[in-house]
């Protein structure tokens, strides 16, 4: 047996993935949740939202990072930013500090527990409707948010998540890794048209608080914790 035989299998299973993710991507349910997805809500009935960033040793970044959220094109008086210095030992809480006399932004300081600890201790400070996170080293778009929210209109939807690229890229490296995240924005569409998402990542997945109450919060399940 030649090792081109050998290869057919694996070519059929590719050729038939593909084939999957174009179908489901063109089909009709598809075509609708992205619709529901760009679909503005009535300010009236807007949620309140709380998004937590978590922040170990983040001192380059977090500011761009609370920059962006305070730019975020939602209701302010809805809009609750949290940033939580997970123990960070560079100049994270001094940089934090530029924030501190904005009046919907609040920081939090507690010794490092992992970023599940400071998403839990996140969580405890607010009561908004709608729990988000952002990484400290990720960047939004100004309607981000006003595109994610609408999807919580169905009461079956627990939990929404961003599609993600890599800020102007460089190298070769950072540019391939942007074509993946390409590839995943596309797989993310399909997926969720039937029901299929796997992950909420990092940057920018909101949840439905009663649900993260329901599940205990987040925990340490490992090295990512998405």
């Amino acid at each position: 047996m030649g090792p081109e035989v050998l290869a057919y299998p694996f070519l059929f299973i590719a050729i038939f993935f593909e084939s999957f993710i174009l179908v489901t991507l063109l089909s009709e349910p598809a075509r609708l949740a992205r619709t529901r997805a760009g679909r503005r809500m009535d300010v009236r009935t807007l949620p309140t939202v709380a998004v937590i960033v978590p922040c170990w040793n983040e001192a380059g970044t977090v500011a761009t990072t609370c920059d962006t959220l305070l730019a975020l094109d939602y209701p302010k008086e809805k809009l609750e930013i949290i940033l939580v210095n997970d123990g960070s030992t560079d100049t994270t809480p001094i940089v934090m500090e530029r924030f501190a006399t904005n009046p919907h932004v609040r920081i939090i300081h507690k010794e490092n527990g992992g970023k599940h600890t400071a998403l839990n201790t996140g969580i405890a400070a607010t009561r908004a409707d709608i729990i988000g996170c952002l990484d400290a080293d990720s960047f939004v778009e100004p309607d981000a948010l006003a595109e994610i929210i609408p999807c919580f209109a169905r009461k079956e939807v627990a939990a929404v998540t961003a599609a993600m690229s890599v800020h102007n890229p460089k190298s070769i490296l950072e540019h391939m890794q942007n074509a993946e995240y390409i590839f995943g924005i596309a797989y993310r569409h399909t997926f969720a048209s039937i029901n299929g998402l796997y992950v909420t990542p990092g940057p920018f997945s909101f949840y439905r608080r009663d649900i993260v109450e329901t599940l205990g919060g987040f925990r340490h399940g490992h090295q990512t914790e998405d």
